[in-house]
């Protein structure tokens, strides 16, 4: 993602906030998901409280020469609910969104982008309204649902691993699918966390679970996956565990911190630490294989939102290096975190 250099701050010994609530990319609701398209139309696709499904376009059109670009968010979809996740596939150009009313797909390479023949609505292949999605390899969108299913679908054109708008239903889970994420590094195991306070690993290819562990004592609202391979996850009790499902199938190496109950997105790192993102806007960064924590807190800390939706951007190419962290709540906000470890 692309922004001018007037609006990069400079960098402080631990990190500092590129365009704060009032600066940022307003939306006309939180927005409750977010996510990158690698190579797209837009930087970012993203959904609101009240069911907009949308791309923020232009703020990759500046230079070193231009003044901060005019960036906004170009809604080109209503699935008539608050959108509680955004999936992109690696092309960069089929997105899909999911609420509580079902599932559907795009083609954002064309303007206006043009829905794809598949999706679910709730009551038929969904049941319980969709809480989490996740792009697989191959097409093949994951869909997590109220009701604890793992629902897998084809999603884009040209696939092979199943027909097109065909499902395959993953049982398991006793409560919803809050959190969804494939495991690198083929991304061919997708990890589930549930409401039910278990995490589950799935074959995708064999459409199986290959370990199912309880990592918390409350219920998992999000997960992510480390470059290595481990995955993380963090409970609504004010938790964060991470756990290698490759070689530790009976969580006996799992590490843990506390958080706070207020914590309600989280990310992993290039560098293998983890974002935490809270309701005031503000982050916590850990890094587990030490143990060091740090706190972001923007000057002007928000009301609650919903949700805390986060994802890492490409570093912009006029600016400062560094892992660059959008943060959704009242409006898209950005982190610039520097490019040695800020812990």
């Amino acid at each position: 993602m692309a922004l001018s250099p007037d609006t990069l701050a400079a960098a402080s010994a631990r990190g500092c906030l590129v365009r704060e609530a009032a600066a940022g990319f307003p939306v006309p609701f939180p927005a409750t998901a977010l996510a990158v398209l690698p190579g797209g139309p837009a930087d970012l696709g993203g959904g609101t409280g009240i069911g907009k499904v949308a791309l923020l376009r232009g703020a990759a059109d500046c230079d070193a020469a231009c003044a901060p670009p005019t960036v906004g968010w170009d809604a080109f979809a209503d699935l008539g609910h608050s959108i509680c996740g955004i999936a992109v596939f690696a092309d960069g150009i089929h997105v899909a969104a999911g609420c509580h009313g079902g599932w559907a797909a795009w083609d954002v390479s064309s303007t206006p982008p043009s829905r794809l023949p598949v999706g679910e609505r709730d009551g038929d292949g969904v049941h319980g309204g969709v809480t989490a999605l996740a792009a697989l390899p191959r097409g093949l969108l994951a869909v997590g649902c109220g009701d604890g299913t793992v629902q897998l679908a084809a999603c884009v054109p040209g696939t092979a691993q199943l027909p097109l708008a065909a499902t395959v239903s993953l049982a398991g889970h006793t409560d919803a699918v809050r959190g969804l994420v494939a495991l690198p590094p083929d991304n061919h195991w997708l990890a589930s966390a549930s409401m039910d306070g278990t995490a589950r690993v799935w074959s995708v290819a064999a459409r199986t679970c290959i370990v199912h562990l309880a990592l918390h004592a409350g219920g998992l609202m999000a997960a992510a996956a480390l470059p290595d391979g481990r995955l993380a996850c963090l409970s609504e009790h004010g938790t964060v565990a991470v756990w290698d499902p490759a070689a530790d199938a009976d969580g006996l190496d799992t590490v843990r911190t506390d958080v706070s109950r207020d914590a309600y997105g989280l990310t992993a790192l290039p560098d293998g630490g983890l974002a935490i993102g809270y309701t005031t806007g503000a982050l916590r960064l850990w890094e587990p294989a030490t143990g060091k924590v740090a706190v972001l807190r923007p000057t002007s800390p928000q009301p609650f939102a919903h949700s805390e939706p986060l994802c890492v951007l490409p570093a912009p190419p006029h600016g400062p290096p560094g892992v660059y962290v959008a943060v959704g709540w009242r409006s898209v906000s950005i982190w610039r975190l520097p490019p040695a470890s800020i812990l």
